[in-house]
């Protein structure tokens, strides 16, 4: 991969996945036929506008799993990540409460949670600690099997009754699919890496430069062609199997979009740019905040 191509740092990918969000979170009001009818004006905006927002997930997925490779304190970005998803299921709960008419959709930000415990502890150096990352993952589990308990019910016309403990808005809604994607992208490194030394070690005479070699554009691009491949080869299974199935959980015929996502990761060059502290906070605090205020937008005027 030429170096020219790699002309984005970590900082505008960021901005444009917050607005892709912001689009996504704003085009669920906006397709909902309660307030809109199908077919409208609003409603086919508001179709656009989740197609567009489809960028969002790999992108956040992408950022989460190079945080986690390059942070200093994981422990303190687990936490950063916890103490946000307290914050906003709180909210959901409280609303939910006042608003027990409203379907609360499940949110992002409890798959990244999951995501980021799992190898936290999977990765821990003490083995007790290790084998907390089975809470995680059977989070995830839970949730996949509740959503699909009630796709397949919804497709031969019965109701699962006992998925209805779990709401919605407490569910892992990108579950499987999203663990599979993290996955692929954060141990995709390592497993360069190891190939990378193993090559080395089996041939002796040639010397190369670890450090310069994973500070280079080649590599970094590997490491961009590796990511699309996940976020490319995840999305393809999970479309085969809401295909042949007919049961769909994530609406893959929709999320297909996120593909597009791989445009902006193919130009990354590794580099986190603008990255003040401010902008750190503003990144945590917009998601609630901003959910807050297209709520209170769409129950103020529609």
């Amino acid at each position: 991969m030429k170096e020219k191509f790699q002309f984005l740092q970590q900082f505008p990918i960021k901005l444009l996945a917050i607005v892709f969000m912001t689009l996504d979170h704003i085009g669920a009001m906006m397709t909902d036929p309660t307030r809109f009818a199908i077919g409208s004006s609003a409603y086919t905006v508001g179709f656009v506008f989740r197609c567009i927002g489809r960028l969002a997930f790999p992108l956040f997925v992408f950022f989460l799993a190079e945080g986690l490779n390059k942070t200093h304190d994981r422990l303190n970005y687990v936490l950063r990540l916890a103490l946000m998803w307290g914050g906003i299921t709180l909210f959901e709960i409280i609303l939910q409460a006042i608003r027990s008419d409203v379907v609360i959709p499940a949110e992002a930000f409890t798959d990244l949670l999951m995501y980021a415990l799992f190898i936290y502890f999977i990765e821990h150096k003490k083995a007790p600690m290790k084998l907390l990352a089975i809470v995680p993952l059977a989070y995830i589990g839970l949730s996949y099997a509740c959503d699909l308990s009630e796709g397949y019910a919804s497709l031969n016309q019965m109701t699962s009754q006992w998925s209805s403990f779990f709401p919605l808005f407490l569910r892992s809604g990108y579950s499987v699919y999203g663990f599979v994607m993290v996955l692929g992208i954060y141990y995709g490194p390592k497993v360069v890496n190891y190939f990378f030394n193993a090559t080395i070690k089996s041939s002796p005479d040639v010397e190369i430069d670890m450090s310069e070699w994973t500070s280079g554009p080649r590599y970094q691009g590997l490491l961009n062609a590796i990511t699309n491949s996940v976020i490319i080869i995840s999305t393809l299974i999970f479309w085969l199997i809401e295909r042949t199935s007919g049961i769909s959980i994530f609406d893959m015929g929709h999320q297909s979009w996120c593909l597009l996502a791989c445009l902006l990761i193919f130009c990354y060059n590794g580099q986190r740019g603008y990255n003040k502290k401010w902008f750190r906070y503003f990144t945590y605090l917009y998601y609630p905040v901003h959910l807050v205020l297209i709520f209170g937008v769409f129950a103020l005027f529609f």
